[in-house]
């Protein structure tokens, strides 16, 4: 036997190589993995119940809060201005 095939590992490698796809091929379809995926959650605002709230929430602040602060803004600065 020669040095070099005493030296040699790439059968051993290959068979290492082999075991670790093998391992990550079975943890894919693992239940036991499956358990610790998580749902993603469900809209708080599209319950049938909030809903409501929610678009009179977006009225308030886009149909009135909002322009009152478009006002007040140049009110503002002519008032602090002079």
């Amino acid at each position: 036997m020669f040095r070099r095939d005493l030296l040699d590992i790439s059968p051993t490698l290959r068979e290492a190589g082999g075991a670790i796809v093998d391992a990550s091929i079975f943890s894919l379809f693992d239940s036991f993995i499956r358990c610790f995926k998580s749902n993603p959650p469900e809209p708080w605002n599209w319950n049938v119940y909030l809903f409501p709230l929610w678009c009179l929430g977006v009225v308030v602040k886009y149909g009135i809060l909002f322009p009152v602060r478009l006002v007040f803004l140049p009110l503002q600065y002519i008032s602090f201005e002079f």
